[in-house]
């Protein structure tokens, strides 16, 4: 059908810095061509408790062109669980979305619209140029992603190469 709803979990370890060490849960909801997504990110090298210490709870918004053209806008805001005082970090991406050999590969651009404590800037930049490449193994309702991934922040001229797994449960309504 048109609508549909996703529950996930998505992890990653930082082999070079003891930070952005990644447990994400995430539900969303989509329709059509739009999608809302409420991701609770945990970063569990500041441990659970308090909830604004290791948590950030992220609203992102997306439109997707069409299936034809897989170009995706989307809009992501912290609302909760910030470490960043009254920053409220809104970041904006455009994404493409293509397949060769069976191998889901992207390509994205992602800035800052404005000055922001959490992204290090001083204004409206780029902080993200990247490209990803990964795989979706299918059991059923359930669904393992796995992806590689290369990120480029023109803002600070940092590289970062990256790699996740992630399991989720999909139903169509």
């Amino acid at each position: 059908g048109d609508f549909s709803l996703s529950l996930g979990a998505w992890g990653s370890k930082s082999l070079m810095s003891p930070h952005y060490n990644e447990l994400d849960l995430s539900v969303g909801a989509t329709w059509k061509q739009f999608g809302l997504t409420l991701t609770d990110y945990y970063d569990f090298s500041y441990g659970y408790l308090p909830y604004n210490e290791g948590h950030s709870l992220d609203v992102g918004l997306t439109y997707t062109v069409s299936e034809a053209l897989p170009l995706t806008l989307s809009c992501n805001g912290l609302v909760l669980g910030n470490r960043y005082g009254d920053d409220l970090p809104l970041y904006i991406q455009l994404a493409y979305d293509f397949s060769i050999w069976e191998i889901d590969l992207g390509v994205v651009a992602g800035g800052v619209p404005m000055k922001s404590e959490y992204y290090e800037t001083d204004q409206a930049d780029f902080v993200n140029l990247g490209i990803s490449a990964g795989h979706e193994f299918e059991f059923g309702s359930c669904t393992l992603p796995v992806s590689v991934q290369y990120n480029y922040n023109p803002s600070h001229d940092e590289h970062f190469f990256g790699g996740g797994i992630g399991f989720y449960f999909s139903t169509g309504l």
